[in-house]
């Protein structure tokens, strides 16, 4: 969960930091929905945090560092992103590539609105669904751009 504003441009390091203490009652939620893609848990987290939960609190429930990662896993939970994946014909694997352009149409019929995939060595390393202030799902700017729509990139099975 990055905010921004309505130019697509995105506030960082607004104040406070992350301690792991903070999300020890949503620790194994935190492992399976928002795993670091490379190095360490709690050093993701804490940039996540820092850099742009930091910047969230004036959103609901997103003024603690548990409100910021509590409230963004109930998001991810409630719009079921890997049901959504799965129902655009994407699954875990180390092996399968997908086409960029089929995630986001297979999401975006889902969901209602389509994702911005990030892509690094031929895997998902991010995905971008865009809320305003209230946490209404809606459109994301332009300026926010992802992977080449013809690539083909994986979901790796590590990451879930």
């Amino acid at each position: 969960m990055w905010p921004s504003v309505s130019s697509g441009t995105q506030p960082a390091f607004c104040g406070g930091s992350f301690e792991p203490s903070d999300i020890s009652s949503i620790l194994r939620k935190m492992e399976y929905a928002w795993p670091s893609y490379d190095g360490s848990n709690d050093s993701f987290w804490s940039h996540e945090y820092d850099k742009h939960g930091s910047c969230a609190k004036d959103s609901p429930g997103m003024d603690t560092v548990f409100g910021f990662f509590n409230t963004t896993i109930g998001i991810w939970e409630n719009l079921d992103i890997m049901g959504a994946m799965n129902a655009a014909g994407v699954y875990p694997s180390d092996s399968q590539s997908y086409k960029v352009e089929d995630i986001v149409r297979g999401m975006s019929q889902k969901l209602g609105y389509a994702p911005v995939i990030g892509c690094s060595d031929g895997d998902i390393n991010t995905m971008a669904l865009c809320f305003d202030r209230s946490l209404q799902l809606g459109p994301c700017p332009s300026s926010l751009t992802g992977c080449d729509s013809d690539s083909y990139v994986k979901l790796p099975k590590a990451s879930y």
